[in-house]
């Protein structure tokens, strides 16, 4: 217990920087290790499975349609900002359109947030061994694959606004470049996730807030950090964005990529609303449309869809009334961060509190922590508790959680002999409840492939290959499906011709070489316009594609989300104008009949 407590000790600051402490001469080959243990790990499964809906497929397309020339927004869906996907795009200038590159590109992103992780523990709690299973666990269960993003950008932000405002440092100077490094995280984090650029908008000016009251600083040296940070928002914001609009006004889509930070903020607004019960959510998504597919004149529209709902968040109950199984552990997975956060903020109120009343350095420390701390979580919390509430959203917010977690633990501990009865049990059953919390996470999401780990290998997998770089190891009894759906589509098309697959799978155009004329590849009956039926249909009509596939699988987990219930007539049109050549990985495949 002694390195997992090495900065106890009540009135201390949470971290004291300066030199290693004795036995801490590790400390430099520690995150190297880290990193051995990443590539090896990840190495075991990196090519295990093919996900034809996945983000990867929808990323690496996209990409490929930037590189040859189409102009985000107006040619092509993003969905998320430029800078998640210009760095595959100057990947793939590199090596060509590459999915081995993609995946070795959202591997690394894990790495470093692993590494961040590691980093921002160690200097909370000043234990080496604490940072290590942190970013160790992070490592293993890394978050879904291709979206690894949303755990760096959590893990990074948390990292900067806790050096900028919450932790020790030797020099003012210091300070203050931190101030201006979290800054420029939430420019650059705008560039990624515009939602998340606002959130971590919030946590900042939060954080100030917190800092003006708890700060160890002078009350002098705090108002003029205050100032420095809210300068410092907006202008790193205008470094960073000024010369990207520069290139977005020389290449024609300036106005549509401010229009996305409208549409982001007004959807904000509408969900809170919705949330709030004040008013129904009017859309599920910023941006439903391209301008150049806006519904086709003269169209009828089409009856309105029974159930628009996606998959629906499971009641908490269910943790103590289902079967004991892996469902029961997802449940309280779920609703966990709700339940642990709020015994943190608590904790956090009264380490406040108590040291603003008593006067202590350290209680006010580490209150700042678990204020920035949870703030930060919570920024990606909204995204699976009310929009997908899946074990895969779920591991994206656990990877700054996890840090928040790792960093109590550590507080904890420093009160594992406290004279006050009260305190000294209270945490030790924190400690009890993080530790059961945390066997449930590693048993749960080492088996789920969705989470981003080695779940994704199974037994008896063979080697598949198509093009553009995809290599994927499946088990024996898939292989053939995958080779089967590949050849279905190469030998009834040409690379010039158009493939369409409803309602989502993108990886089929990207490991067939062949062209989608859709603007946003993703459409469920949550997102589907009013009119799309007429505009499937006449879109059809006029490009002429020479492949359709379909999948009829319940894509949001309801008998409504089916492709053939929500788009009945696309799906009759196809049938009686297509010929049906079968049935490969669960997609239906049509081809153009022979002229």
């Amino acid at each position: 217990m002694t390195d997992l407590a090495s900065s106890d000790g009540p009135g201390q600051p949470v971290s004291t920087p300066g030199a290693p402490k004795k036995g801490n001469s590790r400390r430099w080959w520690l995150p190297w290790l880290l990193v051995v243990i990443a590539i090896a790990y990840y190495s075991t499964y990196a090519l295990s499975g093919l996900d034809l809906g996945g983000e990867g497929g929808t990323t690496a397309v996209i990409a490929q349609r930037l590189l040859e020339g189409q102009r985000p927004f107006i040619d092509t869906f993003l969905g998320y900002n430029l800078l998640w996907f210009y760095p595959l795009v100057w990947l793939f200038q590199a090596f060509g359109p590459n999915f081995t590159v993609v995946r070795i590109f959202f591997f690394i992103l894990s790495i470093v947030t692993a590494l961040l992780a590691y980093r921002t523990v160690r200097r909370v709690s000043g234990s080496l061994v604490l940072a290590f299973i942190c970013a160790l666990v992070l490592i293993l269960i890394p978050g879904i694959q291709f979206r690894n993003y949303l755990g760096l950008l959590g893990v990074g932000n948390l990292t900067a606004l806790l050096e900028a405002f919450a932790l020790p440092h030797r020099s003012s100077n210091h300070r203050l470049i931190w101030i201006i490094v979290a800054a420029f995280a939430i420019a650059l984090t705008f560039l990624i996730r515009i939602e998340l650029g606002f959130f971590f908008c919030g946590v900042a000016l939060a954080s100030v807030v917190a800092y003006l009251l708890l700060g160890g600083d002078t009350s002098q040296r705090r108002l003029s950090n205050a100032l420095v940070t809210i300068i410092a928002l907006p202008v790193s914001f205008l470094v960073v964005h000024l010369p990207i609009s520069y290139y977005a006004e020389q290449h024609g889509f300036a106005a549509a990529f401010w229009e996305d930070y409208l549409s982001y903020w007004q959807f904000i607004e509408e969900k809170a609303e919705s949330v709030a019960g004040l008013e129904p959510l009017k859309s599920s998504h910023p941006i439903q449309l391209s301008p150049r597919t806006q519904p086709v004149a003269d169209a009828s529209p089409a009856p309105p869809v029974a159930d628009r709902s996606t998959r629906r968040l499971p009641n908490w109950t269910q943790m103590f009334t289902e079967k004991f199984g892996k469902k029961r552990i997802l449940v309280f997975l779920l609703y966990y961060p709700i339940l642990g956060g709020g015994i943190l903020g608590v904790a956090a109120l009264w380490s406040a509190l108590s040291g603003l009343r008593r006067n202590r350095a350290n209680e006010k420390s580490e209150a700042l922590v678990l204020i920035i701390g949870l703030a930060s979580t919570f920024t990606l919390f909204p995204q699976y508790f009310f929009f997908r509430p899946v074990p895969q959203h779920l591991s994206e917010m656990m990877c700054p959680f996890l840090v928040v977690s790792a960093c109590s633990f550590g507080m904890a501990l420093r009160r594992w002999k406290s004279p006050q009865t009260w305190l000294r049990w209270s945490t030790r059953l924190w400690l009890l409840f993080l530790l059961v919390q945390l066997w449930f996470y590693l048993d749960y999401g080492l088996a789920v492939p969705w989470m981003g780990s080695i779940g994704r290998k199974k037994p008896n997998e063979q080697l598949f290959r198509a093009d553009n770089g995809v290599l994927a190891y499946l088990p024996k009894d898939q292989k053939p499906e995958y080779e089967g759906l590949y050849q279905a589509v190469t030998q009834n098309s040409a690379q010039s011709d158009w493939v369409i697959c409803y309602p989502y799978a993108p990886t089929v155009n990207f490991m067939t070489n062949r062209r989608s004329y859709l603007y946003n590849l993703y459409v469920d009956n949550a997102t589907r316009p009013p009119t799309f039926d007429d505009e499937a249909i006449a879109a059809i009509e006029q490009k002429k594609p020479a492949v359709i596939l379909i999948n009829d699988d319940p894509i949001n987990a309801t008998e409504s989300s089916r492709f053939s219930v929500w788009a009945t007539a696309t799906l009759e049109y196809i049938k009686s104008h297509y010929r049906y050549v079968g049935t490969y990985v669960r997609n239906a495949v049509y081809v153009a009949p022979s002229e």
